[in-house]
């Protein structure tokens, strides 16, 4: 009989903490001793995100670049005060174009990129996509189109019949 040896790799949840802002990454389920996936800043108004530190604000700076998983952490982000800078931030909204289960608005940073949200409900259409502004506008792509005003993404439907 042939013996399989199995390698026990264990996981852990890093945690981000926006620390008095909003828009925290989610979670990340990551194995030992593998990099967390470097993930965009939260928003504070009248504050400049520095960096992400360990367990604490006073904790040590993470380098997403070099620093590896050991255990269940928390990330947390660090600030400083800035009343003076401004933080250009824009409401995205979504019509669910006679569907229904239209997703919340979102308070993005502009020049960011646009949470994916699912997709609404409509009896006896098949949903397609988002569209920037009518239904007939630019398709929205969520991984490379960023937010640069006050913006409607409509939901665009495919008729399947009854």
């Amino acid at each position: 009989m042939d013996a399989c040896a199995y390698e026990v790799v264990e996981t852990f949840t890093v945690t981000f903490d926006a620390n008095g802002g909003f828009q925290a990454p989610e979670s990340q389920i990551r194995r030992q001793g593998r990099l967390v996936i470097k993930v965009p800043a939260p928003i504070r108004h009248n504050y400049r995100f520095n960096n992400w530190a360990y367990e604490h604000e006073n904790g040590s700076v993470w380098n997403f670049a070099s620093d590896t998983v050991e255990n269940d952490m928390t990330l947390v982000a660090v600030w400083t005060l800035a009343p003076d800078e401004v933080v250009e931030t824009f409401t995205v909204t979504f019509d669910a174009n006679g569907g229904f289960q239209a997703p919340a608005s979102q308070t993005i940073r502009q020049d960011r990129l646009v949470i994916l949200v699912p997709a609404p409900i409509r009896h006896n259409y098949i949903f397609s996509h988002w569209a920037y502004g009518h239904e007939n506008g630019a398709k929205w792509n969520f991984a490379t189109d960023t937010v640069q005003d006050d913006m409607t993404l409509v939901a665009v439907w495919t008729y399947i019949g009854d």
